[in-house]
């Protein structure tokens, strides 16, 4: 799918998508979310009151891994609230045989509750679901570290990471916490951005390095970080020779087996 969709495409896709969710199975309020507009709307009004009731939390004590001023950065894209790239890695989630309602879902670094919404809408129930990010206003997203996660071993049945890991200077470790506190079996999705703007380029726009200093050009260099525990690939997408001059996408969703447990 293009990350680069015109407004009218967006409105046609997200119109399209809730026809065949009413058409093909029981309507329920949560399709009303794949329409994106109305995604918005749900994840603003809960922004500006969580925000405004609770306050803008960040996490200070972040472990050696996370790219310098990337709290800064991401404060700047709170406004981001539809999230629509993140449709790449939950279509194709949402359908493996393995992956259910009642799944247990963390979301890495969904930096609003737009990505959040976004799961609700393709089935998973909102209480089996958790963001974990280095900012935070919403009591559905644990302040944490992708390096360090807070959680138990074995403790999820789905792990996404949108988008994040250019915001680590240490990959093997962040894919080390996902394989810890993923369940055997469990899915997990991962995109990032593939830009063919050199970091000088993109760095004298901004005012500052934006993400890691090092890119991931390929899923190959994505499932690599896994090792062995990749199973299952279900789904990868990479950007096309054709198309290495224009802003892109490279993603994959695979299952992960665990040695010994």
């Amino acid at each position: 799918m293009s990350a680069t969709l015109s407004p009218l495409m967006r409105l046609n896709k997200s119109l399209s998508d809730l026809a065949w969710g009413l058409r093909y199975s029981r309507p329920r309020a949560s399709h009303l979310l794949r329409v994106d507009a109305i995604r918005f709307m749900v994840a603003w009004a809960r922004y500006t009151y969580l925000a405004r009731s609770h306050g803008l939390r960040t996490f200070s004590a972040a472990t050696p891994g996370v790219v310098d001023r990337t709290v800064e950065h991401n404060l700047k894209g709170l406004k981001d609230l539809v999230v629509v790239r993140s449709e790449m890695l939950l279509h194709p989630l949402s359908v493996i045989e393995t992956v259910s309602a009642d799944s247990k879902v963390l979301s890495v670094g969904p930096r609003t509750e737009g990505e959040l919404l976004n799961l609700v809408a393709h089935g998973f129930k909102k209480s089996n679901i958790r963001g974990l990010d280095l900012i935070s206003y919403s009591p559905w997203v644990d302040l944490g570290d992708m390096h360090a996660m807070p959680y138990a071993d074995n403790t999820w049945d789905v792990i996404v990471l949108a988008w994040v890991l250019a915001y680590s200077d240490d990959w093997e470790q962040a894919a080390r916490e996902v394989v810890r506190v993923a369940r055997p079996g469990a899915a997990i999705a991962i995109g990032v951005e593939y830009n063919p703007r050199t970091d000088e380029e993109l760095t004298a726009e901004a005012g500052y390095q934006i993400g890691a200093a090092d890119r991931i050009l390929s899923t190959d260099q994505i499932l690599k970080l896994f090792g062995s525990s990749v199973d299952t690939v279900y789904f990868t997408h990479d950007v096309q020779p054709s198309r290495h001059d224009e802003v892109g996408s490279i993603a994959t969703v695979f299952s992960l087996r665990k040695e010994g447990v």
